[in-house]
């Protein structure tokens, strides 16, 4: 039987009662890859973003709080397991000696409701995130929301292509 929770281990409930600890792995709710577009050695898909989606209905605030308060509380109570989730992430795409690094840059992007925030994250920095406040974009902009967000138009590239960004 096993426990998808963090810092959980799988028990065998047989006969011998072997218990094998595993360590466990944080990991996001999607992730986005791309394949590189110059010709490498490698030819498989590497992560451009890692992203988090949480609900924006907190269960210990009323309603009428505004919304914009209740996304900026979702996303600050989700930043501990976002580190957790980077921390899983560059060490399964580890630093090889004499190769370059296989995840220069990533994008972390936490979802609630309608709402975002995308942060760039590296190697050197994913400890310290969040690098920086970041306010929350909705999604969709303009007259009765039908056009999407300009700033998430302007990371599109950068998630799909990263090399050209």
């Amino acid at each position: 039987m096993g426990d998808s929770s963090f810092g959980s281990h799988i028990t065998n409930d047989g006969p011998t009662q072997l218990v094998e600890k595993v360590k466990a792995r944080r990991i996001p709710d999607f992730a986005i890859f791309r394949l590189p577009l110059q010709p490498l050695k490698r030819n498989f898909p590497l992560p451009s973003a890692i992203v988090e989606n949480k609900p924006i209905g907190l269960p210990d605030i009323e309603d009428s709080t505004p919304e914009g308060f209740r996304v900026q509380l979702a996303m600050n109570e989700t930043m501990e397991q976002v580190r957790e989730q980077l921390e899983c992430l560059f060490e399964e795409y580890p630093l090889v000696s004499g190769q370059p690094d296989p995840l220069p840059m990533v994008y972390q992007m936490i979802m609630v409701g309608g709402w975002f925030r995308i942060e760039e994250v590296t190697r050197d920095t994913w400890k310290n995130f969040p690098l920086r406040q970041i306010k929350a974009t909705h999604m969709f902009e303009g007259d009765e929301e039908k056009t999407i967000s300009r700033v998430l138009l302007e990371f599109w590239p950068k998630l799909c292509f990263p090399e050209s960004g």
